[in-house]
């Protein structure tokens, strides 16, 4: 190996030359025709010193037997000229100027008689990952690995697709060909590429023992593709992305395609969300929509023609209100998005209340209404989707009057079948087994006033005083427990249905067409729940009047309570 350097020192200085050390083992070293004395070895360089000016120095040395070598520098050459007729050279440019480094590959090849165990050196393989995306542009991500040990370089001239541009900065391709060159410590190098839309891409792996392929592919849904060739296959941590992994010579054509369209609707909404809170003049609603949409466009929405409409975001950001009359109009985009629409209207509360119309321009799917109610009011019974609140009081109000009339036929009780329907009416407010409680008191009281005989035993009597008055203190706890509800509480309608309580209202729907279902609620103010209470209440302190002669008269039939009588002892 012999280099001539130029070299144009403004002062006197050290000097890198080309070689690293110990790629090559410098002889001679000639600094202006003669022998150079200032030499020195420093971060695997060989160093000479020159003086100011400009200068010639020549290098001889003798490489080792390999097949490949590459040419470093610490100080890059600003012109580079290389004769080595019987090398391949990577790494320099027409113009003469070096890369970061420069390959020498020798032209001629082993011996074929010579025996592999017998080579004194060997050749570094490596991995040319191709990953193709076709989207609305088409690009190539082409990576080339190091398969084989660190320590030596490697040189390839990787072919390019049909087609395919270059775009990393720094990787000029010559003829259908990107030369590719790997430090000896270095794992990979890449490149990214676009490629031209056409109807068919041809993969076809290069005939050399000098790397592997292997071929990806990610195709957008507005691609239609069908493979020929070796068939891919599918990596379950790549997503079921087709993998091609080629031998030599072997090729894979993809016909690429649009898909046909199919006539149907470019949005869907996914979710609808409405609540309402009714007011004594006013009435607030909110829309909340989940739209998922391929294309942007205007989404209208029909409002009632009353209202005025107070906010309306997208995806959570305020957005300006555009109106036409009562429809608003949503600028959507591809894509999954929130819309919330807040409104309100001069709508006093009236006895039925529905909620308001609204008319979207596709179906919907998971319609959620809501109402609230407000604490003054009685509700009484409520209408909408079959998944919904339901009043179950009026099926209890004609349980009582059954069990009512069937009391009142039974001789025990002075209460007759009105009284008693009176009566059940106010237990309605409290729980079923606290109702039978007190109608099972009142028939243990009045089934006491039969017990009239002597022959009764005293113990069991005085037991049977005493459980009367134990029990009635829970009866009078009962009560007064509905003398408070109704006087100062709320009435117990029995709501049950789609999570709903007193004061809140709610509804589903699985779909719905482009107009969303309406639901309401009957009620009244609930002052005429507590007048009734106060009637029920005096009508009870009434017949207490009547009651309490006849329940004396059963608790203390045949004594109030009875001494044992003494055992008498035979003489």
């Amino acid at each position: 190996l012999g280099l001539s350097v130029e070299i144009h020192a403004a002062a006197e200085v050290a000097v890198p030359l080309p070689g690293k050390l110990p790629g090559w083992s410098p002889v001679t070293v000639l600094l202006d025709g003669q022998p150079a004395t200032a030499l020195l070895r420093r971060e695997e360089y060989l160093w000479v010193v020159v003086p100011q000016g400009v200068h010639q120095v020549s290098v001889e040395g003798l490489l080792p037997e390999t097949r490949e070598w590459e040419l470093n520098y610490l100080l890059k050459p600003k012109r580079l000229t290389i004769d080595a007729p019987q090398w391949t050279v990577t790494g320099l440019r027409p113009t003469g100027v070096p890369e970061a480094q420069i390959f020498f590959a020798r032209q001629d090849q082993a011996q074929a008689q010579e025996p592999a165990y017998d080579r004194k050196d060997y050749e570094a393989i490596v991995e040319v990952r191709r990953r193709i995306e076709l989207g609305l542009v088409w690009q190539v991500q082409t990576t080339v690995r190091r398969l084989s040990p660190k320590g030596k370089a490697v040189s390839l001239s990787v072919p390019l697709l049909p087609g395919e541009r270059v775009l990393t900065a720094n990787q000029l391709p010559t003829e259908g060909r990107l030369e590719v060159r790997l430090a000896a410590h270095a794992d990979a190098v890449s490149w990214e590429s676009e490629l031209p839309v056409s109807e068919t891409i041809t993969l076809q792996a290069e005939r050399t023992d000098r790397w592997v392929e292997s071929w990806s592919l990610v195709v957008s849904p507005v691609w239609d593709v069908v493979t020929e060739g070796i068939d891919p296959i599918f990596a379950a941590e790549a997503d079921l992305v087709p993998v091609w992994h080629p031998w030599p010579g072997e090729q894979v054509t993809l016909a690429i395609s649009r898909p046909e369209s199919v006539p149907g609707e470019t949005v869907t909404i996914n979710r609808v969300n409405l609540q309402e809170s009714p007011g004594d003049q006013q009435r607030t609603a909110r829309l909340t929509l989940s739209v998922k949409a391929s294309l942007g466009h205007d989404f209208q929405i029909a409002l009632p023609d009353s209202a005025q409409v107070t906010e309306i975001t997208l995806g959570g950001s305020p957005t300006p209100l555009r109106q036409e009359k009562a429809r608003v109009l949503v600028p959507i985009r591809p894509g999954e998005q929130e819309i919330a629409l807040a409104w309100r209207t001069a709508q006093p509360l009236h006895t039925w209340t529905r909620s308001a119309t609204v008319m979207l321009p596709v179906e919907s799917a998971n319609v959620n209404i809501s109402q609230e109610v407000p604490n003054d009011r009685w509700l009484l019974w409520t209408s909408g989707p079959l998944r919904g609140p339901a009043v179950r009081f009026w099926p209890i109000l004609i349980l009582a009057m059954l069990v009512a009339f069937v009391l009142g036929r039974l001789p025990l009780t002075p209460l007759r079948a009105w009284e008693w329907l009176l009566l059940l009416l106010g237990l309605t407010q409290v729980h079923l087994l606290a109702s039978l409680f007190v109608i099972g008191w009142l028939f243990l009281l009045a089934w006491r006033g039969t017990l009239k005989g002597p022959t009764e035993q005293p113990y069991n009597h005085n037991v049977l005083q005493v459980l009367l008055v134990m029990a009635a203190l829970p009866v009078a706890g009962i009560l007064l427990f509905v003398l408070h509800r109704g006087l100062l509480g709320h009435p117990e309608m029995y709501l049950l249905g789609g999570n709903s309580y007193a004061q809140r209202l709610t509804w589903y729907e699985p779909r719905a067409g482009a107009t969303l279902p309406t639901a309401g609620f009957f009620s009244i103010s609930v002052w005429w729940y507590r007048g009734l209470m106060l009637i029920w209440a005096l009508w009870l302190a009434r017949s207490f009047l009547r009651w309490v002669p006849w329940g004396w008269e059963q608790f203390s039939a045949g004594g109030l309570w009875r001494k044992s009588e003494p055992k008498t002892k035979a003489v």
